[in-house]
């Protein structure tokens, strides 16, 4: 939803790494090199052309790997002199992705990324996200795009982050939830199943498992002990039910 701070977060993330990388509030690995792109895209200079735009944000490339890379990026040989400036919304997302892409950072911080591209783009965006193995921070309301590139996700409403298993739990919710509705259906994960349907038993116990193989794949910080033992509770239930003979 709008309004409850995504973009704000993620400005802040960005000061705090510009002023103050190793302050009490966040702390960053020195090795931390951010690729940011700004839903607004004005973190590019409307006076500069497209080649000076590369020779003044990327790392590494010659010229000529600017011009092929330009060239890939769909900007024909022609435009390499055209101002920023005079760049429609979608060309300057390119742009950025571009420099994205030639710097090679190991962690992306996107806010809204897909709202200027169309669908190739935006299929072309999460071949370079995944090509790229970096850490991804991202807002979007593309549920399409999130399903395909992300493995978390945070809830972000009254200035509190929490972490939930699944968007769907967001999605299926007509209108935004509260942080206590979220988190109950967080922490019950569970499903009504009959003591009499075996296939259904079954299925939810595979299920159990696979929840808590994965939560326990995370580093430990990460991990839901509490959530863990509400699985493994159900698991014994309904691993009860099984051997339960039906009267």
């Amino acid at each position: 939803h709008n309004g409850v701070g995504k973009t704000t977060l993620i400005k802040l993330i960005m000061n705090r790494f510009a002023t103050d990388r190793s302050g009490d509030f966040i702390k960053f690995n020195p090795q931390t090199d951010i690729g940011y792109y700004d839903q607004e895209i004005n973190d590019l200079d409307g006076t500069m052309n497209l080649m000076e735009t590369l020779r003044a944000r990327s790392h590494r490339g010659s010229e000529a790997d600017y011009k092929t890379a330009l060239i890939s990026a769909g900007f024909p040989y022609r435009d390499m002199t055209k101002k920023v400036a005079v760049l429609s919304g979608g060309e300057k997302a390119r742009l950025m992705f571009l420099i994205i892409k030639i710097n090679q950072p190991n962690f992306l911080i996107l806010d809204e990324p897909t709202n200027h591209i169309d669908i190739q783009g935006r299929q072309q965006l999460e071949q370079q996200i995944l090509a790229a193995k970096a850490t991804l921070l991202v807002t979007s309301h593309d549920r399409r795009f999130i399903d395909h590139i992300a493995d978390r996700y945070v809830l972000i409403q009254n200035s509190q982050l929490l972490e939930i298993n699944s968007p769907e739990t967001f999605y299926q919710t007509d209108s935004s939830p509260s942080i206590d509705s979220i988190h109950t259906k967080v922490e019950r994960q569970t499903k009504p199943v009959s003591a009499n349907d075996e296939d259904s038993i079954l299925e939810r116990i595979i299920e159990l498992e696979t929840l808590i193989a994965e939560d326990r794949a995370r580093k430990l910080k990460f991990q839901k002990p509490k959530l863990q033992s509400n699985w493994h509770t159900e698991l014994t239930h309904l691993n009860t039910l099984l051997t339960t003979e039906p009267k």
